[in-house]
């Protein structure tokens, strides 16, 4: 197989939807290696979990579908035969990616908007007049280049049919190791299964549920506090407002409230858990009433930890020996 040139003849002018696309395809490959500046804090997380898995997901989703851009755009400049094909090799790795990381939920917003941007590219290079008169079908040809696009086309598809899609989606919340063994457990700590809790003196220690979900309470004549954990989903709220609303009750419906304070703090003894703390005074009678919300979050096990709290105003507030005494593993 040889990379075959095309004839030294004038080519029409690039115009109108075509150089648009290649503009398009020229910021989203550039979009596509600048992404891992935003998720850096997760990938180090599943790199300190699996090196292995993260280098080749690294490697399929930025190197192989830029080195795919970059043989197509030197072949664009050279007028190669074979550019049609590996822009459509290009559109096809953005459309398959989307797959291996969302093959379970085909319906995934993200995936349906994968879609609608990279179906419609495929089709017009595929049927565009313009593409056509630039590169005429007689002309194209089966290039090295190509070869190799296709390698990687069917190693993505490949992954779309096995589980690591599903592990490069979920990284390791699923590790059993991150739960919480009940045998470690001192006689003074409580564990929902994924957070340990030494319990603070002056208070009580009990579960109770919510819709279903298991929450852990501490409380005593002056206060309660509840304590929901999870595992930190990618892309996913974790102040549940149906909880929240429920912890709150309808005795502050009625009431007006104020914001006194939100700011963002480390965990005493260990700096791995990073925090942000929602303070707010509602005007219940005969005294108002203090609202705290916490979310803890563990950049190592990828665990995260509610903290709800509310106390009269004036007789103190547990908050912070609580937060202290949360662990997550």
């Amino acid at each position: 197989m040889t990379d075959n040139y095309q004839s030294t003849g004038e080519r029409p002018e690039i115009h109108g939807a075509f150089k648009v696309l290649l503009w398009f395809i020229a910021i989203s490959v550039v979009a596509n290696i600048l992404g891992p500046l935003f998720l850096s804090e997760s990938i180090a997380l599943m790199y300190a979990h699996s090196p292995f898995y993260v280098l080749i997901s690294l490697f399929l989703a930025i190197v192989l579908p830029t080195i795919i851009a970059a043989m197509a755009f030197i072949s664009f400049r050279e007028r190669r035969g074979d550019t049609p094909i590996l822009l459509q090799a290009y559109t096809l790795y953005m459309i398959l990616g989307a797959l291996a990381l969302h093959h379970s939920d085909i319906l995934d917003w993200k995936m349906l908007i994968t879609l609608a941007i990279w179906l419609p590219c495929f089709f017009y290079i595929s049927f565009s007049k313009q593409v056509r008169r630039i590169f005429p079908l007689e002309e194209r040809n089966l290039s090295i280049r190509l070869v190799l696009s296709l390698i990687g086309l069917l190693t993505v598809y490949v992954l779309s049919l096995t589980q690591m899609g599903s592990f490069l989606q979920y990284g390791f919340t699923n590790d059993e190791r991150l739960f919480i063994d009940e045998k470690t457990l001192s006689d003074d700590e409580y564990s929902d299964g994924l957070i340990r809790l030494k319990k603070p003196a002056g208070l009580t220690c009990g579960t109770h549920y919510i819709d279903g979900e298991e929450i852990i309470t501490l409380f005593n004549d002056d206060c309660v506090y509840f304590l929901k954990s999870g595992f930190w989903e990618a892309e996913t709220a974790m102040v549940n407002d149906s909880l929240l609303a429920a912890l709150a009750g309808p005795e502050f419906w009625d009431y007006p409230y104020e914001l006194m304070s939100d700011n963002g703090f480390g965990i005493e003894g260990d700096p791995r858990i990073n925090a942000h703390r929602k303070c707010y005074v509602y005007y219940t009678e005969p005294y108002p009433t203090m609202v705290d919300i916490v979310i803890l979050r563990d950049w190592l096990t990828t665990k995260y930890c509610l903290v709800y709290g509310k106390y009269e105003q004036g007789t103190g507030s547990h908050t912070t020996e609580i937060c202290d005494a949360v662990r997550f593993k």
